[in-house]
């Protein structure tokens, strides 16, 4: 530790025990309590009681009070407690509901391929799905989207609860470099 804080330290040690050294014992006396001087101040204040009591009794009976009935029931629910009478309001106009919007096409050709057999197929795919999904006609795309037909130029979709038609283009095949 730094000298100066060692003093410092020092000094307020030596301080603490010379108050403790020069503090003079002190005694405090309390004087004792006069039961009997307590007795009497009570029974006096007793007896005050008492003749103030003998001179004015209580009235046989108190006159009664005329009350008028209350306006509302103070226990009752607040939320039961009719509001004052307004004019009804019109009934709402029926107004045409628009159906939601298809959702977004994310629907693309991906390409064609033949089968040994010969039958041509046709695929579809989204843009973040790896997958690809044959579709022939009548096949029904897990977003509600409905094939209506598939030929070598388009295939024809529709979303059925608002008979929405989207047409995507098949590009031609590339020519054969010679």
């Amino acid at each position: 530790m730094r000298r100066g804080l060692i003093w410092v330290l020092g000094a307020t040690v030596l301080a603490s025990v010379a108050a403790l050294a020069i503090q003079r014992p002190t005694t405090s006396v309390v004087p004792a309590v006069d039961s009997t001087r307590n007795a009497r101040a009570f029974s006096s204040t007793a007896g005050a009681d008492a003749a103030l009591a003998a001179k004015s009794p209580l009235p046989p009976s108190l006159p009664r009070w005329h009350i008028e009935p209350a306006k509302r029931d103070p226990f009752a629910d607040a939320a039961a407690v009719a509001a004052p009478a307004l004019p009804a309001a019109p009934p709402p106009v029926a107004q045409a509901v628009s159906p939601p919007p298809p959702p977004p096409m994310a629907w693309r050709y991906l390409g064609t391929m033949n089968t040994p057999d010969g039958t041509k197929l046709v695929m579809l795919g989204r843009e973040n799905d790896p997958q690809a999904v044959i579709v022939e006609r009548g096949t029904r795309l897990s977003d509600g989207y409905e094939v209506l037909s598939v030929n070598s130029e388009t295939i024809r979709l529709m979303y059925p609860p608002l008979q929405h038609e989207v047409v995507l283009a098949i590009p031609p095949p590339p020519a054969a470099n010679r």
